[in-house]
Formats: structure tokens, C-alpha cells, sequence
């Protein structure tokens, strides 16, 4: 079995910590993944669902932002900044991120 890299592992610790319920090393093994490798849509992706959950919907929005730099057509990352945008009183930016998650 080959062994995982160090975004990989560091990603892998951080869904270990969130399933802990310990969110604050989630995010911090997140942000390492993302530091191993910044152009990898997953670990960008798992630092903005943890920032999600935590409430930091400010840094959120920019995280979500970067996974569709990345993968344009990511229906998870539309769908989530549907509704943080909902949240935050932006709902003309919510509407057109609900249109966006749902073309196939």
C-alpha cells in the first residue's frame, strides 16, 4: 500500500480532528494541506467546509471562491456559497450560485 503524501495526511487529520469534534486542529490540518499543495481543489475544499462549520463566513466565501478558480464546475462549492451568501444577506449572489449547482 503506498503511503500517503503530506497534503494527504494532513487532510486525513483534519476530517480525524473535525470527527473529534476538536474543529480549531481540523482547521490548522486543513490549512496544512493546503500549504503542502495549493493547487489541490480537495484540500482547499476541506478548509472552507471547516471554516464553514466554525462560522468564519467572511473567509469561507474566499476559500469556496478559490476551489471554483479551480474546478469551475464543482456543485459542492457552488451549493455551499449559495448559502453562505443566503447567510450573509446576499441573496442575488445565492441565486445564481443555486443556478450554478444545478446544471449537470
Amino acid at each position: 500500500m503506498a503511503e500517503p503524501d503530506l497534503g494527504e495526511r494532513h487532510f486525513l487529520l483534519s476530517r480525524l480532528a473535525e470527527w473529534d469534534g476538536d474543529a480549531s486542529r481540523a482547521l490548522s490540518e486543513s490549512q496544512a494541506a493546503v500549504a503542502s499543495d495549493p493547487d489541490e481543489p480537495i484540500y482547499r475544499a476541506r478548509m472552507a467546509s471547516v471554516l464553514t462549520a466554525l462560522g468564519r463566513d467572511r473567509e469561507a466565501i474566499e476559500a469556496w471562491r478559490e476551489v471554483l478558480r479551480l474546478e469551475p464546475h464543482r456543485r459542492d462549492a457552488h451549493a455551499a456559497l449559495a448559502m453562505l451568501y443566503l447567510r450573509s444577506g446576499s441573496p442575488e449572489s445565492a441565486r445564481m450560485h443555486v443556478a450554478l449547482a444545478d446544471r449537470r
